[in-house]
């Protein structure tokens, strides 16, 4: 149980591991250290979202959530917003490149 616990305590999102993944393997220590649930709504929370990217906290900690699906849900938006962003902004800076190619 400690061995997990230490898990539990140490979890934090890696730079190129989805929310999906990061998600899945909170959930699952989660379970091992708190079977019944006897840990409040508001320190899951707030555990879920310490773990995430730096990118993801603010944003999803501003959103208020009640439980720790709204955060998960919460941040899976917000990773596909930012990606979104950074596949708009790769166009655009390859559209650039090839204007400059082309002058």
């Amino acid at each position: 149980m400690i061995y997990y616990y230490n898990q539990y305590l140490a979890l934090k999102q890696e730079t190129a591991q989805t929310v999906d993944s990061y998600t899945n393997r909170f959930l699952e220590l989660r379970s091992k250290i708190d079977p019944n649930n006897n840990t409040s709504v508001t320190h899951v929370v707030l555990k879920f979202v310490q773990g995430l990217l730096s990118q993801l906290i603010t944003i999803t900690y501003t959103s208020n959530p009640g439980d720790i699906q709204t955060a998960i849900d919460a941040a899976k938006r917000l990773e596909k917003g930012l990606s979104l962003a950074t596949q708009q902004q790769n166009a655009y800076s390859l559209e650039e490149k090839v204007a400059q190619l082309s002058e």
